[in-house]
């Protein structure tokens, strides 16, 4: 399974923007499979979409994960989404300086290159 995120950073350029990314990565401890980012002029600075694979095998031991991974970059969590079959989490109490809110979904999907374009799409089409 895989675990689309998405975060927004108050950055300057790309390359700092990513550089917050990679702080919130090195907390999870977690390989990313794929990632993008573009500019978010509602803060003046990026959102950073990314996905990293789940090694839970049951979809209840996969939202388990997913919330530990999102309580080792954040604090107190918005749980929603049908925990059966759509789970996601919003933050806006990161724990990385410069990070101002977080975003995960988890999906069922497992592995392929479009998981990340296909997500993307859908939020741009709105």
């Amino acid at each position: 399974m895989v675990l689309i995120w998405k975060i927004w950073v108050n950055a300057g350029t790309p390359k700092k923007a990513l550089k917050l990314c990679d702080a919130i990565l090195q907390r999870m401890d977690a390989v990313v499979l794929e990632k993008m980012i573009e500019p978010y002029p509602k803060i003046n600075g990026f959102m950073i979409m990314f996905s990293v694979r789940i090694e839970s095998g049951t979809w209840n031991d996969a939202v388990v994960e997913a919330i530990d991974l999102g309580q080792r970059v954040g604090h107190g969590w918005l749980l929603g989404g049908f925990v059966y079959e759509n789970a996601n989490g919003w933050c806006n109490r990161p724990s990385v300086s410069g990070v101002v809110c977080m975003e995960w979904n988890l999906s069922k999907q497992s592995g392929g290159a479009t998981i990340l374009t296909d997500a993307y799409d859908h939020a741009v089409a709105g």
